[in-house]
């Protein structure tokens, strides 16, 4: 390396290590939706809507499992895939009553 190549180096290096992290709210702005924002949204948007417009929308869960819950009405926790903005795992609980089956809550795992 000639003469100038090493204070140049050294002078990048020592500068890239002032750098500061990023906030959490930059980050969060350049993903997209943080997932406790994303649960505040989805959360209102589909509590206690029917199951139909559920399936209709967002299709098929990748996975379903029914969750016992004794003297509760059946109910089932569905698992759909990753959203990339956010990094939640979507998933829902959905009650089946005697009339009719709703989503009760969204999570964001």
């Amino acid at each position: 390396m000639n003469r100038l190549g090493w204070p140049a180096l050294l002078l990048a290096l020592a500068l890239q290590g002032c750098s500061s992290e990023p906030e959490v709210a930059e980050v969060e702005e350049k993903a997209g939706m943080s997932g406790a924002s994303r649960e505040k949204a989805m959360h209102a948007r589909w509590a206690g809507r029917d199951y139909k417009e559920l399936i209709a929308e967002l299709g098929k869960p990748i996975y379903e499992m029914t969750i016992p819950r004794y003297g509760w009405p059946n109910s089932s926790a569905l698992l759909y895939g990753l959203d990339e903005g956010s990094g939640c795992i979507d998933a829902f609980l959905i009650v089946k009553g005697d009339d009719r089956t709703w989503v009760e809550d969204y999570y964001c795992r």
